[in-house]
């Protein structure tokens, strides 16, 4: 069983309220936990824009390694091999641990694999490539519902290449465009969602910018107003699972 989150318990009152601790978050209040993670998930996301390092699945982003492992970096964990075996001619197995870089507490862990889908490539690529598998699912298992905040798929980009081939441009929308904005009913209820899923605001409007390229809620059209709809309970659900697990 993987162990999500320390706690620290006052050794003189150990009935005192306990803090949730994992990297550079430490809090009991929930609400401010998510403050903090989309305080991270900012600047996170101007970094991944900045240096290129998202993948287009299926018009889908997704975040390759080398920005989970910032992420990692960001808020003081890191990741630690702990083995790597060779199943047969072709396949390597790896395991990672999520660790935190003060103390070395393991906060998680998970295996992948590499095989049939690199058999063209040389040996010591496949094991590379399993290690770095291994340890994106490893972040991921805990640090999901941050990436999700900054408006990213919660799956590493090395996992999703096992099963899908990388697309540099979103599909064509064949559909004729709508043209009929929201009203300012649907505005103020979209406010009202942001502001009761605890996201940060300006995060939820940079992401839009990305995705439809409009600055302002009352600019989206009907079928946008659906989909943001759809991506704020969605990132609602993230973060709620991300508190559940450090503060369980």
């Amino acid at each position: 069983m993987l162990t999500a989150v320390s706690q620290t318990v006052n050794p003189i009152n150990p009935n005192a309220e306990q803090v949730a601790n994992v990297g550079m978050f430490r809090d009991t209040n929930a609400k401010a936990l998510v403050t903090e993670a989309s305080k991270v998930a900012f600047v996170l996301s101007d970094m991944i824009e900045k240096q290129g390092l998202i993948c287009t699945i299926a018009g889908k982003k997704y975040v390759k390694f080398e920005g989970w492992q910032t992420l990692a970096a960001m808020l003081g964990l890191s990741v630690r091999e702990v083995e790597t075996h060779q199943t047969d001619d072709i396949t390597f197995v790896s395991t990672v641990q999520v660790v935190r870089a003060n103390d070395g507490f393991v906060l998680g862990q998970a295996s992948a694999e590499c095989g049939l889908d690199w058999e063209k490539k040389p040996q010591f690529a496949r094991r590379s490539m399993a290690l770095t598998r291994a340890a994106g699912k490893a972040l991921r298992l805990n640090l999901a519902w941050i990436v999700s905040i900054a408006g990213y798929e919660a799956t590493p980009a090395e996992e999703m290449m096992e099963i899908a081939t990388t697309d540099t441009k979103p599909p064509i929308d064949t559909k004729p465009p709508v043209v009929w904005k929201i009203t300012s009913r649907q505005k103020k209820l979209l406010e009202a969602r942001i502001s009761e899923s605890s996201l940060e605001r300006e995060r939820v409007k940079n992401w839009m910018e990305r995705a439809f390229g409009v600055l302002h809620f009352q600019d989206l059209t009907e079928s946008q107003f659906q989909i943001m709809l759809g991506k704020i309970e969605g990132w609602k659900k993230e973060v709620q699972e991300g508190v559940d697990r450090l503060t369980s």
